[in-house]
């Protein structure tokens, strides 16, 4: 690719390695050199890509045209990774990303889980999920440090239908996260919705998640740590309804109180 540019192929590329070994790679994006700010410079796409259309579906744009002051509603999605016939990364969310093209409108793009298809792969440090579908693709890298997981990069790339605009594509890459983290053997769950900024024009959006990246068992998810919003939501109202109750009781025994003592005055001397 050419300099100040990152090379990126969706096609499925074979690389020889020996007689008897190849290597295959799809949806790559790759920059080795001139990185500014951690995120990829504009793209250069393989011959593969400019000869092979991707895939699309029939359906209408996922993307709003124009300003939203609310937002679709989540999709949640069921997502797994399998390696010899059995799941090694489970995911359970909902997605939207929100991008602000550059006459600063926003376009509101949702993930809907029957048009992605999910890949990636289990190691037993670092595990990949990468989620395709017509419009781009989105990768989350998560790793393991000191018995526990966490999501370690998130990268971005969507290539939208927005009239108007003179780029509609939108790639971003953010890395050294500590994102959803809990204990190996067990699973992150978070109903809350968290949003974490890639660049200054993507912005990712999750809610209803679910997670386990390593150590899966029988197909099915561990018990789940809750993030921290999820238990505070639960906290508060308990707390509330602690506060109005003791409340309550005092205000009783004071009457009470003041009932006998008034009582009291009026009897016969």
């Amino acid at each position: 690719a050419p300099a100040n540019t990152s090379y990126r192929c969706i096609a499925k590329l074979r690389l020889p390695v020996t007689a008897n070994f190849s290597l295959d790679l799809s949806h790559v994006q790759l920059q080795p050199f001139n990185l500014e700010n951690g995120t990829f410079s504009p793209v250069t796409d393989c011959t593969q890509d400019k000869t092979t259309p991707i895939p699309t579906t029939t359906h209408s744009p996922t993307t709003t045209h124009s300003p939203s002051t609310s937002s679709p509603p989540f999709l949640p999605g069921k997502y797994n990774v399998s390696e010899e016939g059995h799941a090694c990364l489970l995911v359970d969310v909902a997605l939207e990303v929100q991008v602000e093209d550059s006459q600063n409108k926003t376009h509101i793009f949702v993930v809907h889980p029957s048009r992605t298809s999910a890949s990636g792969h289990c190691q037993s440090t670092t595990s990949l999920l990468n989620l395709t579908f017509a419009e781009g693709f989105i990768a989350f890298t998560f790793t393991t440090s000191n018995k526990r997981f966490h999501l370690d990069q998130i990268s971005i790339d969507l290539k939208l239908h927005i009239p108007d605009a003179p780029n509609d594509t939108f790639v971003g890459s953010k890395g050294n996260l500590t994102l959803f983290p809990a204990n190996l053997g067990s699973s992150y769950m978070c109903k809350a919705k968290q949003n974490e900024s890639i660049g200054d024009q993507i912005l990712l959006m999750v809610s209803d998640l679910r997670l386990q990246p390593f150590k899966v068992q029988n197909d099915a998810f561990s018990t789940a740590e809750e993030c921290t919003r999820d238990v505070g939501g639960v906290l508060i109202p308990i707390i509330v309804g602690s506060v109005l109750a003791s409340l309550i009781v005092v205000v009783l025994v004071a009457y009470l109180i003041g009932r006998r003592k008034n009582h009291t005055g009026y009897q016969s001397i």
